[in-house]
This record gives C-alpha cells, sequence and structure tokens, in this order.
C-alpha cells in the first residue's frame, strides 16, 4: 500500500481505516492490445506476425476431413523465427481483467490462460460486426509456461511464454477473443460455422476497435471542487496509473475525519483513490488532495 499524505493525522486516520481490509474492486478493461512486444500493442513495432492458420479459417483434421475445425483465433510469431525460434517469448494480457482459468488441459491444447475482461460500468466493447458487449474473454493457448493463477491482472501483466502446445506444433501463440463464456477446453472440432461465431471473435479487428475506451466517469464528478481531482489524476500519471474512475466522488469517513473520496481501477496502481479535504482552503490542491492505492 502506497499513500501521499502532508499531514500525520490524516494518516493515522486513513491508515487505521484502511489497513486491516483489503477494497475490492472488480478489474475492467479500458483498452485492449496484443499480447505481444515490446511495445506491447504494436505487432509491427514488437515484431510479430500472423503466420499460421487465421480466424475462421477451415482446418482439416485428418486426411479424409471426417474431422475438420474452423479455427477459433490467430497464431502469431516473432517475425524472422522458425521452428521453436520463439520458443519462450513472453506472452502478456491483452487487457486487464481477472484470470479465470490457469492449467494443462492437456492434449495439443496444452498450458492455457484463459482472462474475463469486464467494461467498465456504462461503456461497452465494439464488437466487428458492428455490435457491443459489456464482457470478452482472451484465451492464451499452446503456452510453454504459466506465470499467472487464478486472480487480477493488469494489461501488459506478463501471463505466460510462447510455447508448443506439448510438444504436438512448433511453437506459437493461439491466440482467441472470446464473447461468450465457455469452458478453457472448448473443443471446436465438426462444430459449424455459425457456432464458432457466436462464441468467437476476430482477435485483430477487435482489438483494434477497442484500443481505448471513454471512461464513464471524469475526476471529480459531482465533487464542487472537481478540478482538484482533475489535478491531482494528471499529476499522478492519468489513466495509464489510476486508471478510470469507478463512479462519482463522495463523502467518506477516514477514521472519524470526513474527506471526499473518488475510486479508480484499471490502471497500474489499481484499485486506487483520491481523497480531498473539502474543509481546507486550498484552491492549488496541493495540501488537500491525497492519494492513496493498494498496487
Amino acid at each position: 500500500m502506497r499513500i501521499k499524505l502532508p499531514f500525520l493525522f490524516l494518516f493515522f486516520a486513513l491508515f487505521l481505516l484502511i489497513a486491516p481490509r483489503a477494497v475490492v474492486f472488480a478489474q475492467v478493461a479500458t483498452g485492449f492490445d496484443f499480447p505481444f512486444g515490446p511495445p506491447y500493442g504494436d505487432p509491427s513495432g514488437g515484431g510479430y506476425t500472423e503466420s499460421g492458420y487465421r480466424f475462421l479459417q477451415f482446418i482439416c483434421l485428418n486426411s479424409s476431413c471426417t474431422l475438420w475445425q474452423y479455427h477459433t483465433g490467430e497464431d502469431w510469431n516473432r517475425r524472422g523465427t522458425s521452428g521453436n525460434g520463439d520458443r519462450g517469448d513472453p506472452v502478456y494480457s491483452s487487457a486487464t481483467g481477472s484470470v479465470t482459468y490457469s492449467g494443462n488441459v492437456g492434449g495439443c491444447q496444452g498450458n492455457t490462460v484463459l482472462i474475463r475482461h469486464p467494461a467498465p460500468s456504462g461503456v461497452y466493447f465494439t464488437l466487428p460486426d458492428g455490435g457491443t458487449t459489456s464482457i470478452v474473454w482472451t484465451n492464451y493457448i499452446h503456452l510453454d509456461s504459466r506465470i499467472v493463477g487464478i486472480g487480477g491482472v493488469s494489461k501488459g501483466q506478463q501471463v505466460g511464454t510462447i510455447g508448443t502446445g506439448n510438444d504436438c506444433f512448433s511453437a506459437h501463440l493461439h491466440w482467441e477473443v472470446r464473447k461468450a463464456d465457455i469452458s478453457a477446453n472448448y473443443d471446436p472440432t465438426n462444430k459449424p460455422k455459425s457456432e464458432i461465431t457466436a462464441r468467437y471473435v476476430d482477435p485483430t479487428d477487435f482489438v483494434n476497435r477497442n484500443r481505448s475506451l471513454a471512461c464513464p466517469y471524469s475526476p471529480g464528478q459531482d465533487s464542487s471542487r472537481w478540478w482538484l481531482f482533475q489535478q491531482a489524476y494528471d499529476r499522478n500519471g492519468r489513466r495509464g496509473v489510476l486508471g478510470c474512475p469507478t463512479g462519482s466522488a463522495y463523502w467518506w469517513d477516514a477514521g472519524g475525519y470526513p474527506v471526499v473520496r473518488q475510486d479508480f481501477t484499471g490502471g497500474s496502481v489499481s484499485p486506487a483513490a483520491i481523497l480531498h479535504d473539502e474543509g481546507r482552503d486550498d484552491p492549488i490542491g496541493s495540501l488537500s488532495v491525497y492519494m492513496w492505492w493498494q498496487g
């Protein structure tokens, strides 16, 4: 926990109230990037390219094509590599969210990390068909290793490394974006195309449509001194660090000392909060506005 407070009395009041219990916020996604890099989110600058099966590509799984599937995601490799040349390269979460599965499902799917990404309240993701949804899942398959378990992850946080699907394939990342809540090891074999499109979307198209989402609330919303919240938001890293406000500013009892508080999530230090002592005459905000975060 990190706190920026200029006065000891407020420090101890907040510490006594905050320290005994963790504040839990939903891990919401405020934008998506590609799961490789660096820089994260730029497959060209990051040197990665689609090199295998594309989304919805029809694949025969045996010589007589009695077993087949429509490819549910995209296959990616580091540009300039072949075989297992990029095995062990890092794989990153495309957005902030919560890991709902991390394990080896066996077979050629191998190590898999499935992440749930809800949108902020009142905000929707745009789907490739022009529709909207308030939640998606990203799935990272054939990993060589997994380095996250069940729980929250931040956008750009490493979740594993590129692998071979239990040595079934040459190394690559199979990456999916889902719009339906289905199991991590869903089997698309011999499933009609309509079933696949009802559950999956084109990953590249989805990312390009959802690079950055508008925050549903503004810093200091409904506070009589909203500009002080905006100043604190600006000088503490804005959206990249604090994320988006989860709601309007509200009165909060800091151990018997009332302050105005606004909560934030989706940034690199989330959950976080801006606290403002509206009883202190401080138009600049350097004395009356404080930061608190768990990150």
